[in-house]
């Protein structure tokens, strides 16, 4: 199993310090759901997973949804997120989707045969979540193997016979699936019809990135920061290899340095006083700074 990276429904590699059960999560509905295929020339990949419904939460629960076949495929996750289906905004109740290998493992156990779980959890804000509201799961991810992403071939295929979804509650305190309403299903079971895959425009994905996550585009490459005022952590993500994030004080010391490999780096602040802060990013030749409030 192998992701990349995650968010505002994003996938960050760490485990979460939350510490409440359960109660909400998305309802799937295998006789009517659709899947909608969109790739670019750039290899930019959305898989949107239509028809399926909220079952209601209250702040402080927790859901887990798992995403099967992405790394067979050679797709690398990039995020998820729930939008609502009228409006394609993101669900207010969710806080940041985060990949969490406990889940993976977790959905392993459930599903033995198929070894291939990206798992994410998400805790329920202060909005909380409208029962029977109709939502859009989003699967945002860049293609890593031989595929012609521009040409509408054997990719569909692929997504089909290999990929599909799983929704249930989380138990954060066991740090395992709830097994209350547990949904999987698989794409392969879809009828042909059901199913389509779309060429589009990079600038779909620029506009995709900017609703979802709030990216902030910079000479070709986007950067997003969040939470922002921030807590105990806060997530920095680019659409391009980030070489270095410097965090600087609000007098102009340098806090911290990374030097991350990937498009997503979480950054523990537990040690950071109080205050405003600065965050450089360095994704190839671009530069960004933004700042960051510390509560």
């Amino acid at each position: 199993m192998k992701t990349s990276l995650l968010s505002m429904a994003f996938c960050a590699l760490f485990s979460l310090s939350f510490s409440t059960q359960s109660a909400a999560c998305v309802e799937t509905h295998p006789d009517s759901i659709r899947v909608f295929i969109n790739t670019d020339s750039l290899c930019n990949i959305e898989i949107r997973v239509t028809n399926l419904q909220l079952m209601g939460g209250s702040p402080n629960e927790f859901c887990s949804c798992a995403i099967a076949g992405a790394f067979q495929v050679g797709i690398d996750l990039t995020y998820i997120a729930f939008v609502d289906s009228i409006t394609q905004e993101p669900i207010e109740g969710f806080d940041p989707w985060m990949f969490l290998p406990e889940a993976s493992e977790s959905w392993e156990d459930v599903d033995p045969l198929t070894l291939d779980w990206s798992g994410f959890v998400s805790d329920v804000n202060a909005s909380g979540l409208l029962q029977g509201q109709a939502v859009d799961l989003i699967i945002r991810g860049q293609i890593s193997s031989g595929w012609a992403c521009d040409y509408e071939g054997e990719l569909i295929y692929a997504v089909k016979d290999q990929m599909g979804i799983g929704t249930d509650e989380w138990d954060n305190d066991a740090i395992v699936l709830a097994n209350s309403h547990q949904d999987i299903t698989y794409f392969t079971d879809l009828p042909w019809s059901d199913i389509s895959h779309t060429i589009v425009q990079p600038s779909y994905f620029d506009a995709l990135d900017s609703v979802i996550l709030g990216l902030e585009r910079v000479e070709g490459v986007s950067f997003g920061l969040f939470p922002n005022p921030a807590t105990d952590q806060f997530a920095v993500q680019t659409t391009a290899t980030i070489n270095q994030v410097t965090v600087i004080s609000g007098d102009g010391r340098i806090i911290d340095s990374f030097f991350p490999t990937g498009k997503l780096l979480v950054v523990n602040t537990a040690s950071y006083a109080t205050g405003l802060y600065l965050v450089r990013v360095q994704a190839g030749n671009t530069y960004h700074t933004q700042q960051l409030l510390v509560n």
